[in-house]
């Protein structure tokens, strides 16, 4: 028979009918689960009329507020630059998903400064509906019985990394201070302050404009809860919290002063964020004599004892996947990039170990760029299974052991795989990768099958980790003193900006569990010193990928007229 999924009844906090973009999208992601539905409403009664509209004395009491705290060119820049180039703030009309459902408009009492408890007959109330968990779209700093009124409690989203900053405005801070990562979770609130019971946590890289970064924070956010809901109704129970961060100094809303620094700032941001897309990425392939298990902990420099390829003016080299070696060559895979096609192939490339090259020709050339040609050895046989996410597919292409030709055969379809990487764990084969779908940098995605050529089963919690600084895979995995290592890409800086080493600590259907233990940084005076992306071992050697910048206006413009003809 099958399995019958539970039903999950919800209820949303919210001080109007009239939400924000990214909460509508969160409820709407909901409400598409079967055996999801919205069971009740509860309004502010404090603050809001019968239909939840706010007074208009209430929005210029606070208008007022702002100017004597000194916030005055917070407030006009909010205001008047942030929520009109923020689409994710813009107004949403929920009277017609709220129709039908009980409304209850509750009262608070404010105790202390800021918390607000709801009045004992009113969490009675909550209680009667049994609701699996509430949504707080609305009221402050809540705190007593109303956040056990629900089975799950109250859960709540704070669009900060709790463990950076804590307090307001979100996202804000680390675009001020020019931080590389931007934080967002979805919690399970406790009456201790931002030191809830983490449900889903996300990290990504701060965009340089601050209502970039705020736009990014919200839409990222809007499907924490589905992902919690979901493996709420999988398991029978919430997801597990990785324990409670550092409780940083509460921030507040930013002064006069400092919001006339953060204008500066940003000019001077938005000029080398101009200059910097100016310039040509220029990846190479390098040899670094070193052992795999030299790098399992501490921190790497990488750069003045690498043997690179010599670099081509007109292409570059890039994701390097050995195919064999001996004492005086490497035999490698790598993603072969034309400027002028905008359009990468996979290459066979012979190197000796001093970074010559020996031989090159082309190995898989599709109508579709290709890159990172990750190798799998499945018995005798040898595969390769290329990036190829325009494809929307991962296709595995066999060596022809007499022809050497590479031979095509389906694995898995309708998937927007980025860096899509194999291994072998416990009499299973997985499949690491980046959706695509959901972003190009900050997301990991699992599958299993028993069986190469599929069928494939995609993990519950998909994407199983959201971080920029470790999740897009970096190359194969490794053992160490029988010990499974992950290669993963930081990205936080950059686009391939260095290689996060990482430990697997659980792989299984149920969950995934991994920890950084080392780094690989590229060296300020390398020949590559912008980032590194690609990490593979054999033969007693590391090969890699380093990245170095390039000032080539006619190949830039070659290359963009590539792809616009594409």
């Amino acid at each position: 028979m099958p399995q019958i999924r539970p039903t999950i009844r919800f209820g949303v906090m919210c001080d109007s009918t009239s939400l924000d973009a990214w909460q509508a999208r969160c409820i709407q992601e909901l409400l598409t689960i079967p055996g999801v539905e919205l069971a009740l409403v509860i309004g502010n009664h404090g603050r809001t009329t019968d239909t939840y509209q706010t007074p208009l004395r209430g929005a210029f009491s606070r208008l007022l507020e702002r100017v004597r705290h000194g916030w005055l060119l917070w407030t006009l820049f909010y205001v008047f630059w942030v929520k009109r180039r923020t689409a994710s703030l813009k107004p949403v009309d929920m009277s017609g998903t709220f129709a039908g459902v009980p409304v209850l408009n509750c009262r608070v009492e404010l105790r202390g400064r800021f918390s607000e408890h709801f009045l004992p007959d009113d969490v009675a109330r909550v209680r009667q509906h049994q609701l699996d968990f509430i949504l707080r779209f609305g009221f402050n700093i809540i705190r007593g019985d109303i956040l056990s009124s629900a089975r799950h409690g109250v859960w709540s989203h704070h669009h900060d990394d709790p463990s950076a900053y804590r307090g307001r405005p979100a996202g804000f801070w680390e675009v001020f201070n020019g931080d590389a990562c931007s934080g967002c979770v979805l919690q399970r609130l406790t009456d201790a302050l931002d030191d809830g019971h983490m449900l889903r946590r996300g990290i990504y890289q701060t965009r340089p404009g601050y209502a970039a970064n705020l736009d990014a924070l919200l839409t990222a956010s809007s499907s924490f809860a589905a992902h919690a809901c979901r493996e709420l109704m999988d398991t029978g129970a919430e997801p597990l919290s990785p324990g409670p961060p550092p409780s940083p100094a509460i921030v507040g809303l930013p002064s006069d002063a400092l919001m006339l620094r953060f204008f500066f700032r940003s000019i001077g941001r938005f000029r080398a964020h101009l200059v910097k897309r100016s310039l040509i990425w220029h990846w190479n392939v390098g040899i670094v004599p070193r052992r795999i298990e030299t790098l399992v902990s501490g921190r790497h420099l990488v750069g003045p004892e690498v043997r690179w390829l010599e670099p081509d003016s007109r292409s570059f080299s890039a994701d390097p996947f050995i195919l064999g070696s001996d004492a005086n060559r490497l035999d490698l895979l790598v993603e072969h990039y034309e400027y002028a096609a905008a359009k990468g192939t996979i290459v066979a490339l012979s190197m000796s170990l001093d970074g010559r090259c020996l031989s090159r020709t082309t190995a898989i050339d599709e109508p579709w760029h290709l890159a990172y040609p990750h190798v799998v050895r499945i018995g005798d046989e040898v595969w390769c299974s290329p990036e190829a996410a325009h494809s929307k597919a991962v296709s595995g292409y066999r060596r022809d052991s007499g022809t050497g030709r590479w031979i095509a055969c389906p694995w898995i379809g309708d998937i927007r795989a980025i860096d899509p990487t194999f291994v072998q764990h416990q009499d299973r084969w997985w499949l690491f990768y980046t959706d695509g779908r959901i972003g190009d940098t900050d997301n990991l995605c699992i599958a299993w099958s028993s069986d190469v050529n599929g069928p494939w089963t995609h993990h519950p919690r998909n994407p199983v980790k959201v971080d920029v600084r470790s999740s897009r895979p970096a190359g194969s995995f490794f053992l160490v003193d029988g010990q499974l290592y992950r290669p993963a890409q930081d990205c936080s800086r950059s686009y391939g900006g260095a290689i996060s080493i990482n430990l697997v600590r659980s792989l299984n259907d149920a969950r995934f569990d991994e920890e950084e233990v080392s780094r690989m940084e590229p060296h300020p005076d390398s020949e590559c010193p912008s980032g590194l992306h690609t990490l593979c071992a054999g033969g007693g050697v590391l090969v890699i990928d380093g990245l170095r910048h390039r000032f080539a206006p006619w190949l830039k413009l070659r290359e963009w007229l590539a792809e616009r003809r594409r």
